[in-house]
């Protein structure tokens, strides 16, 4: 399983044909007048931007594709820890999309690692303005649970009242939440496209 590959997943869905998406990303990214970002279309191949962990720091890579069961939607795999949630907000708000971005540990944690699971969902379509977050990160030696937005129709809000933090909300909830939209990502599938093509943009040049 693909999925099996990471230690840490940074993923986001986009409710965009990859070409379209292709498109605006170029646009934001590549902005002034020196190209920042290299794109090419190659075979879908999820090591080149990541493998295990993302990156704290350095030069980006950012993946995107249209998953083979998933037509009409774009599939955004970054090596940023967070997933580049700076860039999917100002895609989104700029061009009216929605989206469900996540981002969660993937492996077995013993009590001193520091996991982490966040879900956030935009909508901005038809003067929408929807921002709905939700985490749970453990700092240190306590868990910090937090959730802002509105509530949407897929979540279970009786997770939220669990007195254990870490199960409020967490990979199994995730994961299951994605489902109930029709995303699988536990399915290689989801990683790949029809033609098994993907649209990358390699960055050249680092940001002022």
């Amino acid at each position: 399983m693909i999925l099996d590959k990471l230690n840490y997943v940074t993923l986001t869905v986009l409710d965009i044909d990859v070409k379209s998406c292709q498109i605006m990303l170029d646009k934001i990214l590549n902005n002034g007048p020196i190209v920042k970002y290299k794109m090419s279309i190659n075979t879908i191949e999820t090591d080149k931007i990541y493998v295990g962990n993302p990156l704290y720091n350095g030069m980006i890579k950012i993946l995107i594709w249209e998953p083979k069961y998933i037509p009409g939607k774009t599939a955004f795999f970054s090596n940023i820890m967070d997933g580049y949630a700076t860039l999917i907000y100002k895609l989104c708000s700029r061009n009216q999309l929605s989206c469900i971005s996540v981002d969660f540990t993937n492996t077995k944690y013993t009590k001193d690692d520091r996991p982490a699971f966040f879900f956030r969902y935009y909508n901005f379509t038809d003067n929408k303005n929807i921002d709905r977050f939700i985490y749970a990160i453990k700092e240190t030696h306590k868990w910090v649970f937090y959730e802002n937005g509105e509530v949407q129709p897929f979540e279970d809000i009786s997770n939220y009242q669990n007195k254990i933090k870490p199960k409020r909300i967490n990979k199994e909830i995730i994961l299951g939440y994605l489902r109930k939209v029709n995303i699988d990502i536990e399915d290689d599938n989801f990683w790949d496209s029809k033609d098994g093509k993907g649209v990358y943009f390699n960055q050249i040049i680092q940001n002022d």
